[in-house]
């Protein structure tokens, strides 16, 4: 009886049954890379592991399997893992190493909470499927070099322009978010590094952060991450007028006259 329902469950809903059995490995003699590849016989494809939809376990979404962070290795310690985006029709060919610095909380799913900081840029060169997690062979690339960028001589004026225009950016931003910003300490940074912290801006979005991160020049890192700045000040700008609005006596003249 059990043997007719196993067999009935992979038949009309090999997702399911799939997931399920991976799920709950090591339960026999077959690997979970054989596990995978038995699912992609019936035409069950893998997803990647994904940060924001994988969970503690392998789960279906749309037909295939998405991977469970049970399976990520190298997560502790020092150990460099790679971050790839993944809009959800395609995976960038280029992406970062990352290593965790704190782990704010463990969930027995095998979840996490974390904190993490990026390390080395990276470009895709080849993809293996022998796991039922992304891996490949990856070559490291970083800013092209620059007159002036490694500031071992001083600045020309262009780029002086653009760090102080890049810091009274990014404190206009903090001064609306009644935080405080250390300019002196940025203006210290490496421009490589000041450009990534412009760009780095959580309220940037994710196609925003990885055309940042594919640009091999800090000046126009810089440049562009300034320009979205700016769009991003209005936007906020904006955004508190509304809020205004809404809270205040509900008079729309109040807030087009300031257009």
């Amino acid at each position: 009886m059990v043997a007719y329902q196993t067999l009935w469950l992979k038949c009309h809903y090999p997702a399911e049954f799939m997931a399920a059995v991976l799920s709950n490995q090591p339960m026999g003699y077959y690997p979970s890379r054989v596990l995978a590849a038995e699912a992609g016989r019936f035409g069950v494809p893998m997803l990647p592991l994904d940060i924001n939809r994988s969970s503690g376990r392998f789960t279906v979404e749309g037909g295939a399997i998405r991977v469970s962070l049970r399976q990520l290795k190298g997560m502790s310690g020092e150990a460099e893992f790679g971050v790839v985006y993944d809009d959800g029709n395609r995976l960038s060919e280029k992406g970062c190493t990352a290593k965790i610095t704190k782990v704010l909380r463990r969930y027995e799913d095998g979840r996490m909470d974390i904190l993490t900081v990026g390390h080395r840029r990276f470009t895709i060169q080849t993809q293996y499927d022998e796991e039922p997690y992304l891996e490949a062979d990856v070559t490291y690339f970083e800013d092209q070099k620059e007159t002036m960028v490694d500031q071992k001589e001083p600045l020309d004026d262009s780029f002086t322009d653009l760090v102080s225009e890049g810091i009274e950016k990014l404190n206009e931003l903090a001064l609306l978010a009644e935080r405080q910003l250390d300019t002196e300490a940025l203006t210290r940074l490496d421009l490589s590094v000041l450009s990534f912290i412009i760009a780095g801006n959580d309220e940037f979005t994710m196609p925003e952060k990885q055309r940042f991160l594919e640009m091999t020049s800090a000046r126009e890192r810089l440049q562009k991450g300034i320009v979205s700045l700016d769009n991003l000040i209005e936007r906020t700008q904006v955004s508190e007028e509304i809020k205004k609005l809404i809270g205040g006596n509900g008079h729309s003249h109040d807030f087009l006259s300031k257009n």
